[in-house]
């Protein structure tokens, strides 16, 4: 998936996105200027760790295929935008033009 976020970035001249940095950097106090994409590293492998045992239990439980894939998916999308929300990082779904809402 990296490489086709990065071909697509130099497709349509698009920044690369520190969301997640910042998201940590405001939780954790730190400088949003201070080695973002190290903050942006530590982010996805922070919520990578706290993930990962989610979907063990999950197959340990018998959840699995397609329907373990969609269910974690939610999980995950949920997770990032409560922790985006809570940090500041971004505005509250429903202030959201209406266009961005779907």
């Amino acid at each position: 998936m990296t490489v086709s976020n990065k071909l697509e970035q130099q497709l349509t001249n698009r920044p690369n996105s520190y969301v997640p940095g910042h998201t940590t950097g405001n939780l954790f106090g730190i400088s949003r200027s201070r080695n973002p994409d190290g903050l942006n590293h530590l982010h996805h492998w922070g919520m990578g760790l706290i993930a990962a045992p989610v979907r063990a239990i999950m197959a340990y439980n018998g959840v699995t295929g397609p329907y373990a894939s969609f269910i974690f998916m939610a999980l995950r999308l949920t997770a990032d935008e409560v922790l985006e929300y809570n940090a500041g990082v971004t505005p509250k779904p429903w202030t959201l033009p209406v266009l961005d809402q779907t």
